[in-house]
């Protein structure tokens, strides 16, 4: 039985949700990998106060990054600080997303180290993987024949460029997958395309690109633990209008992200768990705001109502760090 989404309209055309989908709620421990799609909604989840951790190695586009970022957290891979190089007065790593990278070696070394050991525990109590595959496209260094996960600015000369065929797709992924479930037996995985156009790489090529990540997604969700969402449907079938875009004409505009989020959202928790993120999101909402006059007496009262609807919260929710939105009132409060 497939589930309809929110918003429902009889003006466009419908993309039918997953019917079995694998549940969610504020115990459930997510770690979201992959392009900077999973990284949007992956903050919509963080934001609601749920256990996601993202991409402790930075932001992954390719299949074969991937399946080395999950090589580095199954502790398959082991990380070399002899593959750090120096890029633009930056130290950086072929493996690591160029946020890790740092003007003093040994700091970065110490981030990247420390982002592999982050990435290494969180895989050890991770019960949803949500992997979010960007571009089939990959980047071979000429001289080492190290296919990269980022190029770090050096010059495109120094790398063969080629394109993933769904067989291989599959054949890098697949195993990696398996042996996280072997070592999470309760692990589920989500896997999705991201609807970002990848233009620079040519508007046919990028279609080319995400059919082969389509192919290989519909192989790689043949086993009962492994689910795929269709993020990529949603945007270029049902919403598929350039006004679900920002200025670029590549990126989803947050309101695509919204709608994309709330259509997760209605296969991924059930009416409980609804509930709760509802009145998470409304304390959360209710701290962001800045009075005009913080120092009135309505103020002070609505601050004070607000911390403890907080505390009542995180009775209710044990767990969840409110500590953010508590120390905003704290300074806000009149002594």
């Amino acid at each position: 039985m497939q589930k309809n989404q929110p918003q429902s309209d009889t003006m466009r055309l419908k993309v039918p949700l997953p019917g079995i989908f694998p549940p969610f709620s504020y115990q459930t421990k997510v770690l979201g990998l992959g392009s900077c799609f999973v990284e949007s909604v992956g903050k919509q989840m963080q934001r609601l106060k749920l256990p996601v951790q993202l991409n402790p190695m930075g932001v992954q586009y390719n299949p074969l990054a991937l399946a080395r970022v999950l090589q580095y957290g199954l502790g398959a891979l082991d990380w070399s600080a002899d593959e750090v190089f120096e890029s633009h007065g930056v130290y950086h790593h072929f493996d690591f997303h160029g946020l890790l990278g740092h003007p003093d070696y040994e700091v970065a070394c110490h981030q990247m180290k420390g982002a592999v050991s982050g990435l290494q525990q969180a895989l050890l109590s991770v019960d949803r993987l949500l992997i979010t595959l960007g571009t089939a496209f990959v980047y071979t260094h000429s001289s080492t024949g190290k296919t990269v996960a980022n190029c770090h600015k050096l010059p495109s000369a120094a790398f063969r460029k080629h394109r993933m065929e769904p067989d291989q797709i599959v054949s890098e992924l697949q195993p990696v997958l398996k042996a996280c479930k072997a070592a999470r037996p309760n692990l589920e995985i989500i896997i999705t395309v991201s609807p970002v156009r990848h233009i620079r790489d040519g508007v046919i090529e990028n279609q080319r690109s995400k059919a082969a990540l389509l192919l290989a997604t519909e192989v790689l969700s043949k086993p009962d633990y492994v689910y795929y969402f269709p993020a990529y449907e949603l945007l270029m079938d049902e919403l598929r209008d350039y006004r679900f875009y920002e200025a670029d004409y590549a990126h989803p505009s947050s309101t695509a992200v919204d709608y994309i989020w709330s259509c997760f959202g209605a296969v991924a928790f059930n009416d409980e768990v609804q509930g709760q993120l509802q009145a998470v999101r409304s304390v959360v909402q209710s701290s962001e705001h800045r009075a005009l006059y913080p120092t009135s007496a309505a103020h002070q009262a609505f601050l004070r109502k607000l911390e403890r609807r907080i505390r009542s919260l995180g009775k209710e929710l044990p767990g969840i760090d409110f500590s953010v939105e508590l120390k905003q009132i704290n300074s806000e409060l009149l002594s």
